[in-house]
């Protein structure tokens, strides 16, 4: 999804013009940046700021919001948004978009839709063996273990997921957020 006033994909074009008839069953909302942002840094221009914004937040909140009618018309109709542990407080994280916000989302779309029978699931992975986390020295999670983890507790009806070691992190958040953090940054 383009930043509010940018010039729009075609495909995104077509898709805000031409309404598809039929259904949207799942909608997984997954794209981000994953960029550190120093803002003493006078380098980084206010384009790259606006541009983490709109892919990491803008882009899921307008996709949604055009996608729901086709969710509203699909069977048992799920919108999965994959955020991450560094949502819970990593104060070491991206400036701007953490995560944090689109955690925020989750949690209000899974009220907000609740009573139009649409699911909200959020996926809180750690860090995840990927091209983007190639260079990082950490342990990571597989994608097709993430991927199973995320099918079977779908199934068991959860609604926020979250794999390996990040269990415990939202009630280590509300308890001792101070030492939360730190742990998170720490990993």
């Amino acid at each position: 999804m383009s930043a509010p006033g940018a010039r729009r994909p075609r495909n995104e074009r077509r898709l805000s013009t031409n309404p598809a008839t039929g259904r949207v069953d799942v909608l997984i909302n997954n794209a981000g940046i994953m960029e550190q942002v120093d803002l003493l840094d006078r380098s980084v221009s206010d384009e790259r700021i606006a541009q983490e914004i709109a892919v990491n937040l803008t882009g899921p909140i307008l996709l949604t919001r055009r996608l729901l009618p086709l969710l509203r018309s699909g069977r048992n109709p799920m919108i999965v948004m994959v955020t991450s542990r560094l949502a819970s407080g990593n104060p070491g994280a991206n400036l701007f978009c953490d995560q944090g916000r689109t955690s925020f989302l989750a949690m209000a779309l899974r009220r907000q839709l609740h009573d139009v029978g649409i699911r909200v699931v959020e996926v809180l992975p750690s860090l995840v063996d990927t091209p983007t986390t190639r260079s990082v020295r950490q342990r990571k999670m597989s994608p097709e273990t993430l991927v199973g983890r995320v099918l079977r507790d779908i199934e068991r009806g959860r609604d926020e997921i979250l794999p390996e070691r990040v269990g415990l992190l939202p009630l280590l958040m509300r308890l001792a957020p101070s030492y939360a953090a730190r742990r998170v940054a720490e990993t």
